[in-house]
């Protein structure tokens, strides 16, 4: 009753019985006093906390999440990596929310949803930045060296292309001399069946790259035009040490900044948390 007179009344020994309340008073923690259209009205500041804190997350994060978007969506990485990279990249999103409904929850800031946000999606973006750099670069050392045929993945590609050949020689006989592409011959649908992860990917390979063979240079198949070109064992090997690694490493980079940069501002903040009556 001594709060709701001090509040509406303006008394002037609320200060003397303010004085002996402490900060972690439940009526004071949170409380604001604001005058609207000539009314006192008791506002709850912290109620704002959670939606800015999450929009404040999404900004930070918005950049290495646009970054993973791109690796995970990318060719080659879907290729030889699978759907693990776009799996992990959903995560930091579903951590930023979940944060926000544990901060909504305790009405206030809180060390649960801080740390969820901040450090959890962090601790993502750098296991996806350390795999996909240590893997991409191993990848391209394989696929740039006389090691092209020395590992399941690469073989079973020149598997799959020695078929490819196989069947473009039995449609010549059907195109009588004709220029053709792979794609344009009888029974090529079914015969996809058998082969469709590997000459849809060969096929990308040759049409967007400009590139032919495996781990030799030969006679394009599924597009015309490509002449004295690389080898696409070659050029994927190149992709994953340029682009594919040094967009990794970025993420890596990005991970250890913000945990370093949340780190310096929490152990700076945190006094001043503790003191608002925070339960930090």
């Amino acid at each position: 009753l001594t709060h709701v007179f001090c509040i509406s009344n303006h008394a002037p020994f609320c200060r003397s019985i303010g004085a002996g309340h402490s900060h972690n008073s439940p009526m004071l923690r949170h409380s604001a006093v604001s005058e609207v259209g000539g009314s006192d009205k008791e506002v709850d500041i912290l109620q704002l906390f959670p939606m800015a804190f999450m929009f404040f997350c999404l900004l930070v994060f918005a950049q290495p999440l646009l970054k993973c978007i791109d690796l995970a969506s990318d060719a080659d990485v879907v290729y030889w990596f699978g759907s693990w990279p776009a799996t992990i990249t959903m995560l930091p999103l579903l951590f930023i929310v979940a944060s926000y409904f544990i901060n909504l929850r305790s009405m206030a800031s809180s060390k649960a949803g801080f740390f969820l946000a901040v450090v959890g999606s962090s601790l993502v973006l750098l296991v996806l930045g350390e795999r996909l750099s240590s893997s991409a670069g191993d990848l391209a050392r394989k696929l740039l060296s006389f090691e092209c045929r020395a590992f399941p993945g690469s073989s079973g590609i020149e598997a799959a292309l020695t078929d490819a050949r196989r069947f473009r020689e039995q449609c010549e006989a059907e195109m009588d001399g004709r220029a053709f592409v792979i794609q344009d011959c009888m029974g090529y649908a079914s015969a996809l069946q058998e082969h469709v992860r590997d000459w849809n990917y060969l096929r990308s390979l040759e049409e967007e790259q400009r590139c032919s063979g495996w781990c030799e240079y030969s006679q394009p198949l599924w597009s015309f035009g490509v002449s004295l070109g690389d080898r696409c064992s070659y050029v994927v090997g190149a992709a994953m040490e340029s682009r594919i690694d040094r967009n990794a490493s970025q993420l890596l980079e990005w991970s250890l900044i913000i945990i370093a940069f949340c780190s310096i501002g929490l152990a700076l903040c945190l006094p001043g948390i503790r003191n608002a009556g925070l339960d930090w």
